[in-house]
């Protein structure tokens, strides 16, 4: 049984156990007719006799081997469980004696008698069981010493003893002849099997904390006694199957019991002596590894010690010291590096308390002793930062412990470090006062070009009507030089009205304050498809394009700068017919929608100069326009959170790229459609 306690899965050994403990009642409730008997009187006095003088045994003998082994084991589990069984054992004794079958025992013996003992011993190996789970075998208890555990084992059947026997009238009854048991009897039989399923629990937890396979006899012993409180809480007759079922979980028990201590107090502690029996040779080997890890240990101790003494912070071995309250109040250097005197100009502490070294240090940082005491007591270290008054420095700490109730500070001058944060700081506030400088210029230019661009044209159509009505008028009727000049001034004024138009839509960007919606690319695609129907007709486009996504942009926006796209695809076309295709990709969190194209290409060192604003690579007579479609489109594309570029390569086409992402911050998330 020992072995396959040691071998098997604690769970498997007590799912059995709690099976074969199960099984006989469920053997009896299933066949009642046949195994629910009552037995004659006199077998049964001689059966409850055997049983309860084999049950004193085993507690008798649990005693003798967990109190006269302890001097060896120095178990004080095993200590307190084996006074406690004394105690169990002198209990079950008077109640064996005081069964009603049996000589009086010094008063008239009744089953009422004989079950007040039974409900006693019960409940007190309940109590005993829930205890010992919080005992441990080398843990030191003032209180459980072998007087203390030897004069509790007598006293306590001794109280017993005298309640029952001499005062009965002060116990509650627990059978009434002709009856049967009492409630307080069944309420304390319940009360028993609650007590040791907290017991098992206990225990359990135990194990699992300390790895101490010998519980799981403890454990077993539990699950098995209850079954034996529940089968004497539920029997009807003294002498019924149930009540002998009883008495045998008792004996399987208290032998379970038995071996716990058993193995605890002699098979154990045997097994020790043995492991710690060694040769003389080996004794000699451990001598000679022991001298030499002296000697290594010396050599890292000065090691050590020279790199305490050549580190570039400061590093402080200090004692804590408390006051009545156990409140840190005062801490003494035990040791410090050379560097520790060259960041804090202190000399000679060693030995010191601090409220010598750095008088008004209390006053000035108590937080400062409160962090030290904390570390060196609980020795979870702590980093931080702190001026330091007194020295007029700042200085960055490290503290951690290495016994309790002291503690290492290692720290370094970070003085100059906090100059220049302060100095970045100012400066961050300065450059942000300017940009927020440059976003109200930007703000004014926008408002400027919007006003100018739209106060301007209404005089300058006038100005452009007049020359339009010269023009008409009398173009034929001057000489050749007027006619040039008419022409001149009406195509400039219909330029110059170009020009303030795009100002005023590349203005109107920065301006619109509307809020992003989620948006379809396909419709707005399918709009600026419509707008540019004459153009397209008129070049005999293809215009090809993939599905596009949903994003969340402004409509009318996304509508510019698919037109300005398509519409610049078509006006750079080559020899042959445009053909243009529009497709979009998923990169990262964003949208990279490309517009691609056959047409003249750009040279690379042209790139960048497309989209600035009214750059032009080529003459307005051979390409009509202002020049300002790809700077409208580069505001758009960067007002929505994105980038575009282009990609290109002289008599090659193009492809222009833009971006737009996914989600934009505090506009929520979006689901992707398709036109």
């Amino acid at each position: 049984m020992q072995n396959l306690f040691s071998r098997k899965s604690p769970h498997h050994l007590l799912t059995v156990t709690f099976i074969l403990s199960a099984l006989p009642i469920l053997t009896v409730v299933m066949f009642p007719a046949r195994l629910n008997g009552v037995m004659a009187p006199e077998p049964y006095v001689v059966f409850h006799n055997i049983a309860e003088f084999f049950s004193i045994m085993v507690s008798l003998s649990i005693f003798g081997v967990g109190w006269f082994t302890y001097e060896r084991s120095g178990n004080r589990h095993a200590l307190f469980l084996s006074a406690a069984f004394l105690a169990i054992g002198l209990m079950d004794f008077m109640h064996t004696m005081s069964n009603a079958a049996m000589p009086a025992f010094i008063t008239p013996n009744s089953s009422n008698k004989s079950t007040r003992f039974w409900v006693a011993a019960r409940l007190f190996q309940a109590a005993v069981f829930l205890a010992g789970a919080y005992i441990y075998p080398e843990r030191q208890i003032r209180w459980l010493s072998r007087k203390v555990l030897m004069t509790s084992a007598l006293l306590m059947p001794g109280i017993v003893f005298t309640g029952i026997v001499f005062f009965p009238e002060l116990v509650p009854a627990t059978h009434i002849q002709g009856t049967g048991l009492t409630p307080f009897k069944k309420i304390s039989e319940y009360l028993a099997v609650v007590l040791l399923c907290i017991s098992a629990a206990a225990y359990w937890r135990r194990m699992r904390k300390t790895g101490d396979r010998v519980i799981i006899y403890y454990l077993a012993a539990f699950i098995i006694c209850i079954f034996s409180e529940i089968v004497f809480a539920s029997y009807t007759k003294v002498f019924d199957t149930y009540n002998v079922l009883g008495h045998l979980y008792k004996i399987a028990a208290f032998y379970m019991m038995y071996k716990g201590i058993f193995i605890a107090s002699v098979s154990e502690p045997y097994i020790k002596l043995v492991d710690m029996t060694v040769s003389r040779d080996e004794l000699s080997r451990e001598v000679e590894e022991r001298r030499r890890a002296e000697e290594a240990l010396r050599e890292s101790e000065q090691s050590y010690h020279s790199l305490f003494e050549n580190m570039v912070e400061g590093c402080a071995y200090c004692r804590m010291l408390f006051d009545d309250r156990g409140q840190p109040a005062d801490f003494v250097y035990l040791d410090v590096n050379s560097a520790f005197g060259r960041l804090t100009g202190l000399q000679n502490v060693v030995g010191k308390k601090v409220t010598q070294v750095i008088p008004g240090i209390k006053e000035s940082h108590p937080e400062l002793l409160e962090t030290y005491g904390r570390v060196a007591l609980t020795g979870r270290p702590e980093k931080f930062e702190i001026e330091f008054l007194p020295l007029k420095v700042w200085l960055s700490l490290s503290v951690y412990s290495t016994e309790k109730g002291h503690f290492v500070a290692v720290f370094d001058n970070i003085t100059a470090r906090k100059g220049a944060e302060e100095n970045i700081a100012q400066l961050n506030l300065e450059l942000n006062q300017r940009v927020g400088e440059l976003e109200r210029s930007n703000r004014e230019l926008e408002q400027f070009a919007h006003i100018t661009s739209h106060d301007l044209r209404e005089p300058l159509r006038m100005v452009s009507s007049y020359m339009q009505l010269i023009e008409r008028r009398y173009k034929g009727k001057l000489d050749k030089d007027a006619d040039e000049f008419i022409d001149f001034a009406v195509r400039g004024s219909e330029h110059m009205q170009a020009l303030l138009k795009d100002l005023q839509v590349y203005s109107r960007v920065g301006r619109d304050e509307e809020p992003f919606v989620s948006t379809n690319l396909n419709f707005a695609l399918k709009r600026a498809h419509d707008n540019l129907q004459s153009a397209i007709k008129e070049s005999h486009a293809d215009i090809m394009y993939e599905k596009l996504p949903s994003v969340y942009a402004h409509e009318i926006q996304m509508v510019q700068v698919f037109q300005n796209l398509m519409a610049n695809a078509i006006k750079f076309r080559g020899m042959e017919k445009p053909c243009i295709r529009i497709s979009a990709g998923q990169m990262g969190d964003e949208w990279v929608i490309q517009v691609r194209d056959n047409g003249i290409g750009i040279a690379p060192e042209y790139f960048d100069r497309i989209f600035l604003m009214f750059k032009r690579l080529h003459t307005r007579d051979k390409y009509p326009g202002t020049g300002a479609g790809l700077a409208i489109c580069k505001k758009i594309v960067e007002r929505h959170g994105g980038r575009i570029w282009v990609e290109s390569e002289k008599g090659k086409g193009a492809t222009f790229y833009f971006t737009i992402p996914e989600k934009r911050q505090g506009q929520g998330s979006w689901v992707m459609g398709h036109g």
